[in-house]
């Protein structure tokens, strides 16, 4: 089935009769939309696109099959005349309370809001073949990137340095952005999970963590690389970057369609706690990798989500020492009919 049919069983199982879509990126994912304004509305006979005069001519070449409309002036006012007689209308958890309420008042009395929760991110975790594709180009950005800048990555560089020139690079490898704020955390820094780039020059023998991913095609990648600048490795050194790659692996190997994220954070975390380190990894294990760079499914200790081809989620265990340093290493994994496959090793 198609995307929309996809959602319209998902709407029978809701006993709802249609859905207003307010999130932009699951408006993209739903009609083809790809500028940055736009809301839709599926119900079980229509399937509308509403949008401003900007997108006019966009809208009409990208969403052909939609019924393509245009407001002008007040919004909510349009929004209302695209649901009256939509009876019972689900609509997406992340909308504010503001628009909510001002949605409410400008529908007619017989309508009626469900609130729905990740109703089309569950959909949107299944990745067809020309999704997977895209998101294995902005993977083939990132990876041509940390190609060139990976030997820049040295004592006497800064992690300000780096991060511009794998940014830059990113970009003319074909990546639309660069995916979220690249981070290059060295020595001390490393061992702040959310670390972002500073003017700290890259020491010998410093951990350095690099965290980047490029967008393309309104896809991301999202990896995570741990280097020693110098070349020399202490044994501390190498036995944490061991541990943690033990838990990528591991995780990895125990996937199965039918897992859940719990069960997957355990696999890694179980690694750690066999080498007294369990105590500094301080986040969940992964998260899915899509049109966001992080969203459904989400692996962590207390994620029910369960895995299924063909979704693609990143595999991140860390251990982060304060005063020391941190590493951690992040793989793209896809999980297939016959298992998982690691579709970052290209790095």
């Amino acid at each position: 089935m198609g995307r929309v049919e996809d959602l319209r069983e998902k709407l029978k199982e809701l006993d709802a009769d249609g859905m207003l879509v307010t999130k932009i990126e699951n408006v993209s994912y739903m009609t083809g939309f790809s500028g940055s304004s736009a809301f839709a509305y599926i119900s079980y006979d229509t399937r509308s696109l509403l949008t401003d005069g900007r997108y006019k001519d966009q809208a009409a070449g990208e969403c052909a099959g939609w019924d393509v409309r245009i407001y002008t002036s007040n919004l909510f006012q349009a929004l209302g005349g695209l649901l009256k007689g939509g009876g019972k209308i689900a609509f997406e958890s992340s909308m504010s309370y503001e628009f909510h309420q001002r949605l409410e008042s400008a529908l007619p009395t017989e309508e009626r809001l469900l609130e729905t929760r990740s109703l089309i991110e569950s959909l949107r975790a299944r990745k067809d073949p020309g999704e997977v594709m895209l998101i294995k180009a902005a993977l083939r950005c990132a990876a041509e990137a940390f190609e060139h800048v990976r030997p820049m990555i040295a004592p006497g560089i800064k992690e300000r340095e780096v991060a511009a020139e794998l940014d830059y690079r990113m970009m003319m490898a074909g990546a639309d952005m660069v995916a979220f704020d690249t981070v290059v955390a060295s020595g001390p820094n490393s061992a702040l999970p959310h670390a972002g780039i500073t003017d700290r020059v890259i020491e010998d023998g410093d951990l350095v963590v690099v965290d980047f991913g490029a967008r393309k095609d309104g896809y991301f990648s999202d990896v995570t690389r741990t280097l020693v600048a110098g070349g020399q490795v202490s044994e501390k050194q190498r036995l944490v970057i061991d541990t943690v790659s033990d838990a990528v692996e591991r995780a990895v190997s125990g996937i199965r369609a039918g897992t859940t994220g719990s069960e997957v954070d355990k696999l890694a975390r179980a690694v750690l706690e066999e080498r007294n380190l369990s105590d500094y990894f301080t986040h969940g294990t992964g998260h899915g990798i899509g049109r966001d760079v992080h969203e459904f499914p989400t692996l962590s200790t207390s994620s029910p989500d369960v895995l299924e081809p063909v979704m693609i989620f990143s595999i991140e265990p860390g251990v982060y020492i304060e005063g020391w340093g941190g590493v951690r290493i992040e793989e793209m994994v896809m999980l297939t009919e016959s298992g998982p496959v690691v579709i970052s090793s290209m790095m």
